[in-house]
């Protein structure tokens, strides 16, 4: 069975805009346990990607600072993002998303193939691919989303196997 964007795309995706606050964006992604989102031109196409890296690097070039508080190792060695600390330290309170976002968008449409999808991650360096058709957003594929494909694949497998 080959595995399709359909079979693993979220369609229920978290968006921004492109004129959020830059510390509504921390916080956005903070509170949906999200580490990027599309972001949306006032006509609902996508216009671009935004992530915590873009926003860290952002932060990171103006604040010319090499450990801001709010970015912190993990008891498991991940990069962690504190949204509270970035509310109270960021100074530049007026940039928005449109500022540090991704313009160019890494999409794909549903009957692309999980291989395929993980190949373009690969190439692109990118965590999520976009789903849809001509800008109009219809799901996301992260790289989390093919890992636990993987996961399920091989314990079927597994038991097939036994």
């Amino acid at each position: 069975m080959i595995l399709r964007a359909s079979d693993l795309m979220q369609k229920e995706v978290s968006t921004v805009t492109a004129d959020m606050s830059l510390r509504d964006f921390a916080n956005f992604l903070d509170d949906e346990g999200i580490h990027g989102a599309p972001v949306l031109g006032s006509d609902g196409h996508v216009i671009g990607v935004a992530s915590y890296t873009d926003l860290l690097r952002e932060v990171s070039e103006d604040e010319r600072v090499g450990n801001p508080s709010y970015f912190h190792m993990s008891d498991y060695g991940d990069a962690e993002f504190g949204a509270e600390d970035f509310d109270e330290e960021f100074r530049d309170s007026d940039r928005n998303v449109s500022e540090i976002m991704t313009l160019e968008v890494v999409m794909a449409d549903q009957s692309t193939t999980a291989g395929e999808l993980a190949g373009m991650m690969l190439e692109r360096g990118v965590h999520r691919i976009l789903i849809g058709d001509q800008g109009v957003l219809t799901g996301i594929v992260t790289s989390t989303d093919l890992l636990k494909a993987v996961s399920k694949y091989e314990e079927c497998f597994a038991k097939k196997s036994a």
